[in-house]
């Protein structure tokens, strides 16, 4: 059995640091060298499941500004490098678990047998090219989180290294399967008016997500005679530099724009939530309306709780939906279309009372579960660890 020391170049907890927090809690503990990452949020939970925590630099690694700039990144990721080869001495582990690509780049010249763990998409360029190809060239193996993750990642390299899908961990515990017709009492012990038909959307707050279109299609939904209400939950997580300053206009762009078309009565806006399980007892449906979206766990979540989705064409939602059903793929990003298929979706639920086909939330419980996510990780490792 190899002991992993698993490695992520940032403190602030998003759906990687998710995904590695239920990997740990479902892995033998025996398994754990330990974890290394800055102080703050997800040290503070390491160390709270009493795993050996080792400290990192946080390397504010930006990449969306100039060449110049790129280059800085690229030197502050280096930072961690040494202070992760002296952890993975001291704990003599076998495997050092990139959780990012970011992490995997900090890791170019450790010594260490390395599996990157690819959870983004990445935009097309030189940088990002030549990122990739230091990642195939120092990894031991590669784990993607969706079949669409993987494919735009290994498009432009003659060498795409060695790759095992991965679906991500979803923690069932906090989502038991909710029952349709008890939606409008939840709606009223969440806040929301148990009377009008509520949709969800959930993520940080940030153009890729984009909110925006959710609000114009509730927008939309209500010139077809359907009063929709919208909770969007999240918040701007990345605050510095060019990506802050864009993030944050872009919250300030949703506030206007839902004013502009006189729904601001309708939109809520919740921050950062930690009973997105309650509120999806509340949900008629969840709403995804971003692109390149490398793993459907917003779907994938809704689903495994009986709710439906809506999701856009191309990402890893999709993916989920054509796997496992549970859901309606918007072949356009017009939001007439998208309030037409909410505006159905609300009827169809509202007027059956009914949330997923059963076996779609059989499927996705199944092909998420933590404890096969661990299992499969665990046979990767091992597999490293033998040279194999």
């Amino acid at each position: 059995m190899a002991r992993v020391l698993h490695v992520n170049h940032t403190a602030v907890v998003s759906g990687a640091e998710r995904s590695l927090l239920a990997l740990l809690d479902h892995t033998d503990a025996a398994r754990v060298a330990g974890v290394c990452c800055p102080p703050g949020p997800l040290a503070t939970q390491i160390e709270a499941r009493g795993l050996p925590w080792f400290e990192t630099a946080e390397p504010h690694a930006r990449f969306d500004a100039s060449p110049t700039d790129r280059l800085a990144a690229v030197s502050r990721l280096a930072r961690i490098g040494p202070a992760v080869e002296r952890a993975a001495r001291r704990t003599k582990a076998d495997v050092v678990h990139a959780n990012s690509v970011r992490t995997a780049l900090g890791l170019s010249f450790s010594t260490s047998r390395i599996v990157a763990h690819v959870r983004d998409v990445l935009p097309p360029g030189r940088t990002a090219t030549s990122a990739k190809r230091v990642l195939v060239a120092r990894s031991a193996r590669i784990v993607g989180i969706s079949s669409f993750v993987a494919s735009r990642f290994s498009a432009d390299l003659a060498r795409p290294g060695r790759w095992v899908i991965i679906d991500n961990p979803i923690d069932l515990r906090d989502l038991p399967v909710r029952d349709p017709e008890t939606r409008p009492q939840e709606r009223g012990g969440s806040g929301f008016d148990p009377h009008v038909p509520l949709a969800l959307v959930i993520g940080q707050i940030t153009p890729w997500k984009r909110q925006l279109l959710a609000i114009e299609a509730v927008a939309a939904a209500h010139e077809q005679g359907m009063p929709v209400g919208l909770a969007i939950v999240g918040s701007v997580k990345f605050t510095e530099g060019r990506t802050g300053e864009t993030n944050r206009a872009y919250e300030r762009l949703l506030r206007r724009r839902a004013v502009q078309l006189g729904v601001e009565r309708s939109v809520s806006f919740l921050g950062e939530r930690d009973d997105v399980g309650r509120l999806m007892g509340a949900a008629d449906l969840v709403l995804i309306p971003s692109r390149d979206e490398p793993f459907g766990r917003t779907a994938a979540e809704a689903i495994a709780s009986g709710v439906p989705v809506l999701t856009s064409t191309v990402g890893g939602p999709a993916d989920v939906v054509a796997r496992c059903g549970g859901g309606v793929v918007v072949s356009d990003d017009e939001p007439n279309s998208w309030a037409s298929e909410i505006v159905s979706m609300v009827r169809r639920a509202s007027g059956a009372g009914v949330g997923v086909d059963p076996r779609a939330i059989a499927s996705v419980r199944s092909a998420f579960d933590a404890d096969r996510h661990a299992e499969e990780m665990g046979r990767t490792f091992d597999d490293v660890a033998a040279g194999r």
